[in-house]
């Protein structure tokens, strides 16, 4: 089964980081490209959320929506934005870029349920997450106060084995203790 759609939410600032954490590399690629290609075998499209960086240059023949507002905003209004510009997608697969990219077993364990969030083994919440039905048209209307996260507090939760699941980084430490404890990287 595949998503309708699949958003990578990259218009952050990157402020702590010191430096655009859609650039920083995984395998020899840009973050950015390494969740484009590994949420790109289980959706029909994918979208790109672009902000504070420019990603023009990385995103040749990629989707991207820009959000202009991204100082001013929260992760779900770039998430409206892209749902704004593909607005027949029901089942969406969303990712922010400040975290591991998704295994393929994961991804596999996720779609079909409708809303879901994968939890690692030790029982927390991570990403990518599925969007679907009530929640989708609840983020769709609006804001929403409490985000993403308080859109799918009700959502299945789905256990997954990739421990990097829920491992996510705002500056170079968090940074290199999740290429650390990323399997192979």
């Amino acid at each position: 089964m595949k998503a309708d759609l699949a958003v990578v939410l990259a218009a952050g600032g990157s402020r702590r980081m010191g430096r655009p954490k859609a650039r920083l590399s995984w395998d020899g690629a840009p973050l950015v490209l390494a969740h484009v290609a590994a949420l790109g075998l289980f959706a029909r499209e994918v979208v790109v959320v672009t902000g504070a960086e420019p990603l023009e240059d990385l995103l040749d023949g990629i989707s991207s929506v820009h959000n202009a507002e991204w100082e001013r905003s929260w992760p779900s209004d770039s998430l409206r934005l892209a749902l704004a510009a593909r607005p027949s997608a029901t089942c969406v697969l969303v990712t922010p870029v400040d975290v591991v990219p998704a295994q393929p077993d994961t991804l596999r364990a996720l779609l079909g349920r409708g809303s879901v969030v994968p939890t690692d083994p030790e029982g927390l919440d991570g990403h990518p997450v599925v969007v679907a039905g009530a929640a989708l048209d609840l983020l769709r209307r609006g804001p929403v106060p409490g985000g993403l996260r308080s859109v799918l507090r009700d959502a299945d939760r789905v256990s997954v084995s990739d421990r990097a699941s829920a491992l996510d980084f705002d500056d170079l430490d968090a940074w290199h203790a999740v290429r650390r404890a990323a399997i192979g990287h």
